[in-house]
């Protein structure tokens, strides 16, 4: 590739691009025993316009407006031609050769999975699955991207009705990360665009106003809202409820440190099991808190996992760690508070591309 650009830049300039590269064999029948080579299509990205002599500039001026018109239009056109050759060339985006001789994969690759924040031993996997070539074939940071996304996918595990078995939904989770406007986000979904019976409980009745809120969300989708006080009144009222399609529950916000306050949740929980629980996180939370979380409400038995505040961080790479450490699929992110908008699915290809910032 070095030997290439080389070349280009003798032949075109050091302002020429590149739009597409890729491995050949040597020609000859014993090709497929020769070394690989590179073969690399350019081309030049702008046309010199001709200054007029100073003999005539008064009479050529005219004529001159005119060209430069002209050659503008064919700028232009030549622009599009690059542009479509660039599509074909699987969307890889322009590239400079004076740039690429100064780009270092290897090292442009750390620098991405440093911005991520990965605990170390999920930033060694992301390593082991790349390859030396498949760094070395990248031109540009946008490529390193591009690939990375795709080897991210298969972290992932996707929701499906394989892994949902219950049409009760419990939402839990430390204070403050979002679990009432999540389910509010949820039921408008289900409610307003799927047509589907929903039903809110609530036992979250520590926090002043958590009831009223709730209550506010389900008066303006059309759903029924109902709080409870104990494990029994929580039975009785899925019970009551169950009939509809979806029963969405929100509890209190419980510190990880507070066993207790985990136990007693736990109890409520039991009550009306079989049900599907959400542990839902911010992914502004420290890593090393993140892990404690995930660990101290296992007992819980949660079996997807919820994001919020992905529009106010920018690294993501604490959703990836927590997917290595639960081994859970993401069912959810959320990224700002507009009610029944920002939220998106967990699936594995858009969960990859938002990690890396491909996608907002």
């Amino acid at each position: 590739m070095k030997e290439a650009c080389q070349l280009i830049r003798q032949d075109l300039g050091p302002d020429a691009v590149i739009i597409n590269s890729k491995e050949v064999r040597q020609k000859g029948i014993l090709g497929f025993m020769k070394a690989r080579m590179v073969e690399v299509t350019a081309a030049v990205d702008e046309i010199p316009v001709e200054k007029p002599t100073q003999q005539g500039v008064k009479e050529s001026q005219v004529n001159n407006d005119k060209v430069s018109n002209e050659m503008q239009e064919m700028k232009e056109l030549l622009q599009q031609i690059i542009v479509k050759e660039r599509n074909a060339a699987n969307g890889k985006p322009f590239v400079k050769v004076s740039d690429l001789e100064e780009f270092d994969p290897h090292e442009e690759f750390k620098k991405i999975l440093q911005e991520l924040d990965l605990l170390p031993e999920v930033e060694k996997r992301v390593e082991d699955i790349f390859q030396k070539q498949e760094l070395d074939e990248c031109l540009n940071r946008i490529h390193i991207k591009d690939k990375l996304s795709e080897k991210l996918v298969d972290f992932f595990i996707p929701v499906t009705k394989a892994n949902h078995n219950s049409n009760v939904l419990a939402f839990i989770g430390p204070t403050g990360v979002g679990k009432t406007t999540t389910i509010a986000k949820l039921a408008a979904n289900f409610a307003l665009y799927h047509g589907l019976n929903i039903a809110l409980i609530t036992i979250d009745t520590y926090r002043i106003g958590a009831v009223a809120q709730l209550k506010i969300y389900g008066d303006i989708i059309g759903v029924t809202v109902e709080a409870v006080m104990t494990p029994q009144e929580l039975k009785l009222a899925v019970k009551n409820h169950e009939d509809c399609d979806l029963i969405l529950v929100d509890t209190a916000g419980r510190s990880s440190k507070n066993a207790e306050q985990i136990n007693e949740l736990k109890t409520f929980l039991d009550a009306i099991r079989p049900l599907e629980i959400y542990l839902v996180l911010d992914v502004n939370t420290k890593n090393k808190d993140l892990i404690a979380i995930v660990d101290k409400y296992s007992i819980l038995k949660y079996s997807k996992l919820v994001f919020t505040k992905a529009d106010e961080t920018y690294s993501l790479g604490s959703i990836l760690n927590v997917v290595e450490a639960t081994e859970l699929p993401v069912a959810y992110v959320t990224n700002g508070q507009n009610v029944p908008d920002d939220i998106i699915p967990g699936e594995p290809d858009g969960l990859a591309k938002l990690i890396i910032g491909e996608v907002e």
